[in-house]
């Protein structure tokens, strides 16, 4: 038993590294000008320090990885299957890439519609539930 949670601990300090970089560079090209793609090493350390910190004070204050699971896929579960696919089309219909017909931009903009809305009442019922 002892082994398996060491190992356990060993998979989640790797696997924690490994999150942290693609992390890093989303903030980086958040909060930059998009004209560098090069992270600067001081930058690198300052991301690295916040998204640490933070991360560390989500673990003191949800201490049960099941609550921590539970809120991302709240959040994300929506967004990655309703809302991010309703705005790709609405792009491609702005832009006139992709020509459709009314319908389809009303269905779009209903399907976002209810995936912001599943994405924020999932999220509030799960941190409610989580606390």
């Amino acid at each position: 038993m002892a082994l398996c949670q060491l190992l356990c601990c060993f998979s989640a300090a790797i696997s924690y590294v490994f999150c942290i970089f693609p992390c890093r560079q989303s903030a980086f090209m958040f909060f930059s000008d998009n004209i560098q793609t090069k992270v600067p090493k001081d930058m690198r350390v300052k991301l690295g320090i916040v998204l640490s910190v933070i991360s560390v004070l989500f673990a003191i204050m949800l201490p049960d990885v099941a609550k921590v699971v539970s809120i991302l896929g709240a959040l994300f579960s929506a967004t990655i299957s309703m809302t991010f696919p309703a705005l790709f089309a609405l792009r491609m219909h702005w832009s006139c890439t992709y020509l459709t017909c009314k319908i389809d931009y009303y269905m779009c903009c209903v399907l976002l519609l209810f995936g912001v809305l599943f994405s924020i009442g999932g999220t509030i019922l799960s941190i409610v539930f989580a606390l």
